[in-house]
């Protein structure tokens, strides 16, 4: 039996990894779990991935789950990962990685994204793997504009912050193994599942519409109407690159079990999104004041000051307007071209509302 070593498998994306290596392969799927304080790393872990395949309309693989899938516990912070014995494996999947943004949270970042790939590293030669395959980022792109080729990361780009200074260095610390097959996947902004629209996560598009309702629920509180529209600085022609998680996972199992080659992977779609379609949807599910993408700060009033700062770690992101080469990805799986306008982005953010961040964002 074929078998996968994969961390981060409690995580966004690598839970909807391990599923779709269940539904398409036969193997023995091994994940590194972080146990927590009652509950071991097997426990943990089968717990996580049956709510992600309900979540996702998949609870026909909760029998593959139970039979083909093991925690061990480890953490991608100590040398080869805190694991012990796991056996020899063919693929090593590395998804755990931290996604801080913040300039503060750098030695995290640092731990976890940089010494945690050489730690994985060192466990993906130890079980002997033939193949490692590295969730990276689009975001390596740094502050370039226009089209982004599939081309190995260039350490010296200029970045917006540590993280994807961390995607950077990794990436090039990858490429210099010697395995037989060497895979980066950069996946852009992921969202939740294409069909559900159910989201395991609390980061990117889901985190930025739980700031800008606590700011402006925090302008509200201070007394006084809110200027119509807000205004954000950003590009006003800008635009966000996002991804459905099931269409990332699906088109990252693919290409693996499609292709022994080494290659540069953009699991992106091959149409952006404006960024006016983003805000258009947050304020339509939020019921806040039309949010307007501003060329500079001119006429800013002191809300709009203040809601640019509350949003200050994805303000870079504001100012994006980035295409990413599919190429390497259309040459074995097709292009990945799925419509996520305003219509589509409210139906994902409103689930999110109504459920795990409903709690929070009813209290404002």
């Amino acid at each position: 039996m074929e078998h996968h070593l994969v961390t981060g498998a409690t995580g966004l994306i690598g839970g909807a990894i391990v599923l779709e290596l269940l539904e398409r392969t036969d193997a023995k799927v091994t994940c590194l779990v972080r146990p927590r304080p009652g509950l071991d790393a097997d426990t943990r872990l089968k717990s996580e991935l049956r709510r992600a395949a309900r979540a996702y309309g998949r609870p026909d693989l909760e029998p593959e789950i139970e039979g083909r899938c093991h925690g061990v516990p480890g953490d991608i912070t100590e040398p080869d990962c805190g694991a012990a014995s796991i056996g020899d494996a063919v693929h090593f999947w590395h998804v755990a990685a931290s996604m801080a943004y913040e300039y503060e949270r750098k030695e995290d970042v640092v731990s976890r994204n940089i010494d945690g790939t050489r730690n994985a590293l060192d466990l993906a030669r130890t079980a002997r793997c033939a193949t490692f395959n590295f969730i990276s980022s689009a975001l390596v792109a740094g502050r370039r504009n226009g089209w982004i080729a599939a081309d190995p990361a260039d350490p010296s780009i200029a970045v917006n912050n540590w993280y994807e200074y961390s995607k950077v260095v990794s990436e090039c610390e990858v490429r210099a193994q010697p395995f037989d097959s060497v895979r980066i996947f950069r996946p852009s902004l992921v969202i939740g599942h294409s069909r559900t629209l159910a989201a395991m996560t609390t980061s990117g598009l889901y985190n930025l519409a739980l700031g800008l309702a606590l700011a402006v629920g925090e302008l509200r509180g201070a007394g006084g109407a809110l200027p119509s529209p807000l205004r954000i600085n950003g590009l006003s022609d800008g635009s966000t690159n996002y991804i459905p998680v099931d269409a990332a996972a699906r088109a990252a199992v693919q290409i693996t079990l499609s292709d022994t080659g080494t290659g540069v992977y953009h699991l992106t779609n091959a149409h952006s999104t404006p960024l006016r379609d983003t805000f258009r949807a947050l304020t339509q599910v939020l019921e806040i004041p039309e949010v307007v993408i501003q060329d500079g700060v001119e006429g800013f009033t002191d809300a709009d000051h203040f809601l640019n700062h509350r949003i200050g770690v994805y303000r870079p992101y504001l100012r994006c307007a980035k295409e990413f080469d599919q190429t390497n990805v259309a040459r074995l799986i097709g292009h990945v071209d799925l419509a996520v306008d305003a219509a589509v982005l409210t139906a994902h953010l409103a689930w999110y509302v109504h459920g795990p961040g409903g709690e929070i964002l009813a209290s404002l």
